[in-house]
């Protein structure tokens, strides 16, 4: 149990560090200026976006961009 629990530590703590960039074919755009660290997405049908946020000390919250 102490390997993958391990592994499981090191990927969030990568996760929390290292740049994203988009691969080679791929482009971004940025959607929403005030969204300090999305962690998941959902477009609703009204055209809206859900979005989570993963914020340090509890403070993460679920946020609706009209």
């Amino acid at each position: 149990m102490g390997l993958p629990c391990l592994a499981a530590l090191g990927f969030f703590a990568w996760q929390s560090f290292y740049p994203v960039s988009a691969a080679a074919g791929w482009s971004v755009q940025v959607v929403h200026q005030d969204v300090e660290k999305a962690a998941s997405l959902m477009p609703l049908p009204d055209g809206s976006l859900m979005v989570s946020q993963e914020l340090a000390k509890g403070k993460g919250s679920i946020v609706r961009i009209h």
